[in-house]
């Protein structure tokens, strides 16, 4: 099998006409010539085969059609990182990132969380990519439930810039982007260094779970927590319903912060009529309470799992 190693190694030091021979040639030419190079140069530090650089370059051509207008950078940080490389880490993230083992984070019914790290020159930020694998007629899209966390951030910004009413206990994950296209529908968000209480809870069981974070949780004022709950619910509720409280759906990081996550089965209050106004009532207040149920649950646990054994 052919392989291109014998070529000049040095940056972005490359001529098309010098592949003029090869097969993926004419796939060269349908790329703007400073972008071509810089595939060049990849095809010849990976010391590609033929078939590989031909495989390679229309999986980028054919990213490069697909991506223009299906995706969303709503991070400004995000968009800083992306520009110069937008189609490249869109094609990396539909190939590598979401079919190479060692980066799976999670997954549901529906769906599959993986890590992608959003990198340019020094700069990195490390990803939890949700992808949509098996949506039911409930389940909302990607950039839908982007659109959905992106809103129940702003109004919690809002809440601060107004009323100086901080939430240091509860949130969202961060939303930095959604993508789409007929392959794949996913969205990119803020990785949590931590865990969903429903693992969480599993590991204290086998004495799995991490010391450090049961200590910080432990010591959480259990007051000012569910007053921060019912802030962070009634503002939420201005919007929208999270449809799914559960121990999976609430994560805990390293600081002791919790996190609401996986909004793919909310409902916008807009959509409530007459009709359907006692069902989201009772369903806004079931979801605080459940919310408080499970928190005060597991800082207990979190206690009692620091607790000398007899």
């Amino acid at each position: 099998m052919e392989s291109f190693a014998s070529a000049d190694n040095s940056r972005f030091d490359y001529d098309f006409e010098d592949f003029d021979d090869k097969s993926f040639y004419n796939l060269l030419l349908r790329l703007p010539r400073e972008l071509g190079i810089r595939h060049l140069a990849t095809i010849v530090e990976r010391n590609m085969s033929d078939n590989e650089a031909t495989n390679y370059l229309e999986g980028i051509l054919e990213a490069r059609k697909e991506a223009v207008t299906e995706t969303e950078i709503g991070d400004e940080q995000a968009r800083e990182l992306f520009e110069g490389q937008f189609t490249e880490m869109l094609h990396l993230l539909e190939t590598d990132t979401l079919t190479r083992e060692g980066n799976f984070l999670g997954s549901g019914q529906t769906a599959q969380i993986k890590q992608f790290n959003l990198t340019k020159g020094d700069k990195t930020i490390p990803m939890a990519i949700k992808y949509l694998m098996t949506p039911t007629a409930k389940t909302l899209s990607a950039s839908a439930e982007y659109d959905m966390i992106k809103e129940v951030e702003r109004i919690h910004e809002i809440e601060v810039i107004e009323e100086s009413a901080h939430l240091k206990q509860i949130g969202v994950p961060h939303p930095y982007f959604h993508h789409r296209n007929s392959r794949i529908q996913c969205y990119g968000m803020q990785l949590i260094n931590g865990s969903d209480l429903e693992v969480a809870i599993d590991d204290m069981k086998d004495n799995r779970f991490s010391s450090e974070i049961a200590e910080i949780v432990s010591h959480l004022d259990v007051d000012e927590l569910m007053s921060e709950v019912d802030i962070f619910f009634k503002k939420m509720h201005t919007y929208c319903l999270h449809g799914d409280i559960k121990p999976k759906n609430i994560m805990v990081d390293e600081t002791g912060k919790f996190f609401i996550i996986d909004f793919g089965q909310s409902l916008l209050v807009n959509d409530m009529t007459e009709s359907t106004r006692d069902q989201f009532e009772n369903i806004m207040e079931d979801e605080i309470k459940k919310s408080k149920e499970i928190l005060r649950g597991f800082i207990k646990r979190a206690k009692l799992s620091l607790a000398p054994e007899n």
